[in-house]
């Protein structure tokens, strides 16, 4: 049973379902996400300032910082080894 936070499930179905909450994502557990991510993922650092325009200009939504911390990454990739903050504003899509 998936509802989103706060909702009220149907009794009947609550009654025969196991329920997890799962609460969104805060500013300080998505700047880990990201650095964890562009680690064990793309095998890339990350400084605090990149983290922290990622988190200003996309929000916590994952799936789409894994899109925009890869289109970073792949743009910084050559010229050294960790993307900075100088790189973010250049590749990521703020209206995303």
């Amino acid at each position: 049973l998936i509802s989103p936070a706060g909702a009220k499930a149907d009794a009947k179905l609550a009654g025969a379902a196991d329920a997890y909450e799962f609460a969104p994502l805060n500013e300080e557990r998505t700047a880990r996400w990201i650095a964890h991510h562009a680690q064990a993922e793309l095998g890339a650092t990350v400084t605090p300032e990149a983290v922290q325009l990622l988190v200003g200009g996309v929000g916590t939504e994952l799936q789409q910082l894994a899109a925009e911390l890869d289109k970073v990454v792949s743009y910084a990739r050559g010229e050294r080894d960790a993307a900075g903050g100088g790189d973010a504003p250049l590749v990521v899509d703020e209206a995303a």
